[in-house]
């Protein structure tokens, strides 16, 4: 082993710097110091172990600043896709609150054509809303009612029977259909009667 502070710290460079092999290089260094505290090689070799320490810090910073990061970038991805999620259903619900809107505007139409006994118009606008919610039993019951008003059984029973077969355990559909034929029952019973007083 070489006892010359020269040699020993160019043995402990090629160890650092060579073959990388950083716990025998810092060994070296060390006993420089302890032996030849007063040399020039004694003030080269504080310089090499400040730059170890200096670049060991900067690796558990990294290691310890890139779990953080990927932590961040982690809480970053699972936020964005949340406020992606967010602003999706949002959309979706305007968008069917703007639909629902629309339609309870026409029914306000439709019953305000069938008030003022517009009632083709108001036929016209229930059937556009017929089209646009097939499963909606109130554009079928104010029709029959517009049916049921001229005396127009047929065709009243017509709408439920139509609701009808779109939902067919509508228990509602069901009774008013019998009450409607009842009525019609009643009505043709009414008018035989009034054929025979005559």
């Amino acid at each position: 082993m070489p006892d010359m502070p020269l040699e020993l710290y160019e043995q402990a460079y090629r160890l650092h710097y060579e073959s990388e092999n950083i716990a025998g290089a810092c060994s070296l260094y060390k006993e420089i110091i302890k032996k030849f505290p007063e040399s020039n090689e004694c003030g080269y070799a504080v310089i090499q172990l400040q730059k170890i320490g200096a670049r060991e810090i900067a690796r558990t910073l990294d290691a310890k600043h890139s779990k953080e990061a990927r932590t961040v970038i982690a809480l970053l991805v699972v936020n964005f896709a949340v406020l992606v999620g967010v602003i999706v259903a949002a959309s979706i619900m305007l968008s069917h609150a703007k639909m629902e809107s629309k339609k309870s505007a026409l029914m306000l139409q439709a019953v305000a054509k069938m008030t003022a006994g517009q009632n083709e118009e108001a036929l016209g606008i229930l059937d556009a809303l017929k089209a646009g919610d097939r499963k909606n039993l109130l554009p079928y019951q104010l029709s029959a009612q517009i049916y049921l008003k001229n005396k127009d059984y047929d065709k009243a029973l017509a709408e439920y029977q139509a609701y009808k077969a779109i939902q067919a355990s509508s228990t509602q559909a069901a009774e008013e259909m019998a009450r409607i034929q009842k009525e019609q029952q009643a009505g043709r019973a009414q008018t035989a009667e009034s054929a025979d007083s005559e």
